[in-house]
């Protein structure tokens, strides 16, 4: 009987052990494979965000490139008139006058000196009349007449000054302005950015 208990008693201890051992051995497998999910998943998430910062530099780049590339050819376009026209205060004529209790701006032009060529691609300017909470824009070019505006002879029929000249122009606008600031205008109506400004603070005379 001893003997016999004690064979049981052994194969109940080795049956332990092996169920012990198999427990031990799932445990193992079980943290071996969520480390390896856990793996995984680092790896995927990874991949995820570099495809996504890819993509999102694609599409911000496909934005971006073309836009800048625009205002740089815009900016060297427009590069050679940056002093093109300016306005001339050698007359005296930058100034507002009062005639019969109405109010009109006056204004010279100057025009630099350019070569031949860039000089042809210029088409008039745009005359930017500021006053308080807002600005009157107005067309000057050689293609018809400007709402108000006549040379200082009279003329409704507006010219441009040519390289060196100067042209004086009257806006006929019973109002206050500030100021004037002047814009070149270029073939296919491109409007170049400002090139002069000046105070209209003065009376004419």
């Amino acid at each position: 009987m001893n003997n016999l208990a004690l064979k049981v008693e052994v194969s109940i201890n080795k049956n332990k052990m092996v169920s012990q051992t198999d427990q031990t051995l799932k445990e193992n497998y079980n943290n071996d494979v969520m480390k390896n999910k856990k793996g995984i998943s680092s790896v995927v998430a990874t991949v995820s965000l570099i495809l996504l910062t890819f993509a999102a530099v694609v599409i911000v780049a496909g934005f971006v490139v073309p836009f800048v590339r625009d205002n740089l050819d815009s900016g060297s376009e427009c590069f050679p008139y940056r002093d093109y026209f300016t306005f001339e205060e050698e007359y005296g004529y930058n100034c507002y006058n009062i005639t019969a209790g109405e109010k009109s701006q006056w204004v010279s032009v100057r025009t630099g000196s350019i070569d031949e060529e860039k000089e042809k691609r210029v088409i008039g300017f745009k005359l930017s009349f500021v006053r308080q909470g807002g600005s009157d824009v107005v067309d000057i070019d050689e293609v018809g007449s400007a709402n108000n505006v006549m040379m200082l002879n009279g003329s409704s029929a507006l010219t441009i000054p040519k390289s060196g000249e100067v042209r004086t122009y009257i806006y006929a606008k019973n109002e206050s302005f500030s100021s004037v600031e002047i814009f070149p205008k270029l073939e296919e109506g491109k409007v170049c950015a400002k090139s002069d400004s000046i105070k209209l603070d003065n009376l004419c005379g």
